[in-house]
């Protein structure tokens, strides 16, 4: 999809599928589906990576961790910070976007249910 036509609506390889409904039969599917809930639950990781985009903040630590692993950056780590900061970038010591231990633990268990045995 192009970004002028980013929607379903406008895609060429999506097809409609038109079905008869009234406002009763939707309220229905809402109840039935607990809001939608049943169709799109809430993804933590999801959620984390979102605001992570809309924020870019960066802890200091990750980006010493990277500098050493892409050995161009640790050659002027300094004016590489710089250059990120002006484009907006911000480094904090602690990221806000930790993960809790609950939510390690519910991605760790959908992942096990996705992936049994690993």
């Amino acid at each position: 999809m192009n970004e002028k036509r980013n929607d379903l609506n406008h895609y060429s390889g999506a097809h409609a599928f038109r079905f008869w409904h009234s406002p009763q039969a939707s309220l229905e599917i809402w109840r039935h589906t607990k809001g939608g809930m049943e169709l799109f639950p809430y993804d933590p990781m999801a959620e984390k990576v979102r605001n992570m985009r809309k924020y870019r903040i960066y802890s200091e630590e990750g980006f010493r961790i990277a500098c050493e692993k892409v050995a161009i950056l640790t050659k002027d780590v300094t004016n590489v910070r710089n250059q990120l900061i002006q484009n907006g970038c911000t480094f904090v010591e602690k990221l806000p976007f930790a993960y809790t231990d609950m939510e390690i633990d519910y991605i760790h268990e959908l992942y096990r249910r996705k992936y049994p045995g690993n």
